[in-house]
C-alpha cells in the first residue's frame, strides 16, 4: 500500500523532500553538535534524533513550499 503511494508523482516528491531535508540539516548540524556536545555519544544521539525529526517533517515542509510557491506565482 505504501509502495503504491510512493510510486506516484506526489508520493515520490514527498519522499524526496523528506530525504533531502534530513541530509541537508544533518550536514549543517554535525559541526554544531560536535562542537557543543560534551561527548561524542551525546553528539551522535543529537544527530540521530535530529535526522529522525527532519525525515518526518521534511515531506510536509516540501508540500508547504510547493503550496507557497504556487500562491506566489498566481
Amino acid at each position: 500500500m505504501i509502495w503504491l503511494k510512493v510510486s506516484s508523482g506526489l508520493g515520490r516528491r514527498f519522499l524526496v523532500d523528506a530525504i533531502a531535508t534530513a541530509i541537508f540539516w544533518t550536514v549543517v548540524y554535525t559541526p554544531i553538535f560536535l562542537y557543543t556536545s560534551k561527548s561524542l555519544q551525546g553528539a551522535l544521539v543529537g544527530l540521530g534524533s535530529a535526522a529522525l525529526v527532519e525525515g518526518i517533517l521534511g515531506g510536509p515542509y516540501g508540500k508547504f513550499l510547493d503550496w507557497f510557491r504556487h500562491k506566489l506565482s498566481s
